[in-house]
């Protein structure tokens, strides 16, 4: 039956501000087939009279007649199931939760000034606000938010190419070169472990809020889960205690010990990237520890598995790089939860600079940053020739990896108040390419579910929508993160002391 549906090509619920307007009752009914594989699920909108309060008058007088029409049965289908639940008009606005922004913003800069944190270096802050932002405009771009045709087809083609290459290895080359930062010098087990045990604290608590608040608190709210579909649908099973969190070429057990070692990482695709994220920097750990260390044993072990990771990387390169750009994660490496070629190339980059920076002179951040831009124009625009489409992938990767170990090596921010708001923005820019796509949905889907013609000030004001959003559930999401750092601040102070 699910054949006989009509197919649109953007989604259209219905109008229910035009149904309020009109003083009468709006619905929305889910109608899954679990027959087919994989299970599909159709979202309708009712609007019905003001009499109509109750759940089952509506399934018996409006949805089972409308099911009846539409598969010419007497109950809809033995194979589909049909879920009711009303949207009210008591929904917050935008604008109203923006109220809150200031007042969240100023607590959390007030935290950042009174914690014994290092002063924010600008560069790295604004680079990975510019990744978080082009990771937002490249998912907004990707979903169907506008009447056909849409965003205008150059614009279309750039946030798919640029945005969309341009996060994942900018927020790699970030990780790796604040993980090694300082050069060999401070690549002792020490400081490399206590810098991925920092790391850990500030991933697994928000990892473990993100997952409670999509699996339990917007799941009670009664209109959220129709609005859940981006891929993997955020369902019962996937939830549950003992479900499983799968990404391109592996599945691990939700609140096992893989689970606990990659930092509760989230259930929907920013998952990948953080068990990735965790799994190089502690590979990075223990190649700079081992290789530089006094024990001829854990050298040769580093050696060893160094030299494993070249050729696995070096093997998948020739079959992975396509007109000088690598498309999705190609083949899975031993270590199963690593993509290959992925982002190790920038990684290698970072990780070649830092051993060897005291080699070269400290170049300007003008050549850096020009070196950054040609990078992220060659991986933009791609090779057009097969013959060097191997190299150029590999100069565009080294380039960026390098371009940004040189700016993360720039000097601190003097100005309390700019380091202070620098290094909250740079706080919650993690919470915010979990949270933004789930931002998404609840306003282009809820607070706002017709789809209007695109215009560019109309596509500013939702960016703009979506990061205020964004901000604001990032705030929430990470409050576990910042009260775990402030109890180790504590008992760290407290042990000075003592």
């Amino acid at each position: 039956q699910d054949q006989s549906l009509p197919v649109v090509g953007s989604p259209d619920r219905g109008q229910p501000r035009l149904c309020w307007t009109l003083g009468h009752r709006f619905w929305f009914g889910e109608l899954s087939f679990h027959h087919v594989a994989p299970p599909q699920t159709f979202v309708f909108g009712f609007c019905t009279p003001e009499s109509c309060r109750e759940t089952k008058e509506v399934d018996a007088q409006v949805a089972k007649p409308f099911l009846r029409r539409l598969f010419a049965s007497s109950d809809g289908s033995d194979w589909c199931r049909l879920e009711l639940k009303e949207w009210s008009r008591t929904a917050v606005t935008v604008t109203q939760a923006g109220l809150l922004l200031p007042f969240i913003l100023a607590s959390l800069i007030y935290e950042t000034q009174t914690s014994p944190g290092q002063a924010a270096r600008s560069f790295p802050c604004s680079l990975r606000l510019l990744a978080t932002i082009a990771l937002v405009v490249y998912h907004m771009a990707s979903f169907p938010i506008y009447r056909k045709p849409g965003l205008p087809k150059g614009f279309a083609e750039f946030c798919t190419w640029f945005c969309g290459i341009l996060h994942d290895p900018l927020f790699t080359a970030l990780s790796v070169s604040l993980l090694l930062r300082g050069g060999p010098a401070d690549w002792t087990w020490q400081c490399l472990t206590s810098r991925l045990l920092r790391k850990w604290l500030r991933l697994a608590p928000v990892g473990v809020a993100s997952r409670l608040l999509l699996c339990s608190a917007l799941r009670r709210i009664p209109t959220i889960p129709f609005l859940l579909k981006v891929q993997p649908r955020i369902d019962d099973r996937l939830c549950a205690t003992e479900g499983l969190r799968c990404t391109h070429h592996t599945c691990t057990p939700l609140w096992g010990v893989a689970d606990f070692l990659l930092a509760f990482p989230p259930l929907d695709f920013a998952g990948n990237y953080v068990e990735q994220d965790m799994l190089r920097s502690a590979l990075l750990t223990f190649l700079a520890c081992s290789l530089l260390g006094d024990r001829w044993l854990l050298k040769s072990m580093g050696l060893l598995i160094l030299m494993i990771c070249l050729w696995y990387l070096a093997r998948s390169l020739p079959a992975c790089v396509v007109h000088g750009r690598v498309h999705g994660p190609c083949v899975p490496s031993p270590l199963t939860h690593l993509d290959l070629p992925g982002d190790n190339v920038v990684a290698l980059a970072v990780l070649l600079w830092h051993a060897s920076r005291h080699y070269f002179p400290q170049v300007p951040n003008v050549f850096s940053m020009l070196t950054f831009a040609a990078a992220v124009a060659m991986e933009v625009t791609g090779s057009a020739s097969e013959a060097v489409s191997l190299l150029w992938y590999l100069c565009s990767r080294v380039l960026l990896g390098v371009a940004v170990a040189q700016l993360c090596e720039g000097r601190d921010d003097r100005d309390a108040l700019r380091s202070a708001v620098r290094q909250t923005v740079d706080r919650l820019c993690y919470g915010v390419c979990i949270v933004h796509v789930r931002v998404m949905e609840i306003i282009f889907g809820y607070l706002r579910p017709g789809l209007p013609d695109f215009s560019w000030d109309l596509f500013m004001m939702d960016v703009l929508a979506v990061l205020l959003g964004s901000f604001i559930l990032a705030t929430v999401v990470q409050l576990p993160s910042t009260l775990c750092q402030e109890i180790i601040h504590a008992l760290r102070d407290w042990r000075s002391n003592s």
